[in-house]
């Protein structure tokens, strides 16, 4: 990873700052010992990529990495989907962050979301951008995370290509991918969060 002047993460292989939240909500869910204030991507009202990033809106992938991160570190206060300025349609999952940020429990149909979804990708995506499914895995709960590992036979693969292999080569964190992979198994293996 490199790290801005202001202490803030992208991958190795990124040109820009545009993923530098997905990055830094990553590294709070997992409890990585570089994982920095999710904080920092609040400017205002609003959730930025980057304080100095701001050519693009603020996606769907990006506001769940984030939000997941400022729950991981406890600011529940600031996980608002009003903070979110993007396009995408939010679905019921996503939505459950910020329930689970104010109440420490989503809706039933939140929480039926999230099952669909790990299915979806487990069955029909199971190579495809793991890290959302992860980090909201982590916070509606340790069954969760481990009924997407267990259902998604190339959970392990998917990391390692999202970081390091095949079309992700380019982020060349191969460090990273080996360190999300094995914090997983600890938390399917300790239910825990």
């Amino acid at each position: 990873m490199i790290f801005d002047v202001c202490g803030l993460p992208k991958v190795n292989g990124a040109d820009d700052w545009a993923d530098s939240s997905h990055l830094a909500g990553l590294l709070a869910v997992m409890h990585h010992p570089e994982a920095v204030l999710c904080l920092n991507y609040l400017a205002g009202r609003e959730y930025v990529r980057h304080p100095a990033e701001q050519r693009y809106d603020f996606s769907r992938d990006q506001a769940t990495m984030l939000m997941c991160g400022l729950i991981a570190q406890a600011f529940t206060l600031v996980v608002d989907l009003s903070y979110i300025k993007g396009k995408d349609i939010l679905p019921p999952s996503v939505r459950g962050i910020e329930r689970i940020a104010r109440t420490g429990k989503a809706f039933w149909y939140q929480k039926l979301w999230l099952k669909g979804e790990i299915y979806w990708h487990a069955y029909l995506q199971p190579l495809e951008e793991p890290f959302q499914i992860i980090a909201m895995c982590r916070v509606y709960g340790p069954e969760y995370l481990k009924l997407w590992t267990s259902k998604n036979k190339l959970w392990k693969w998917s990391i390692r290509r999202y970081l390091s292999q095949l079309d992700g080569a380019w982020r060349n964190e191969p460090e990273l991918a080996e360190w999300v992979i094995a914090k997983v198994e600890h938390y399917v293996e300790n239910a825990s969060f």
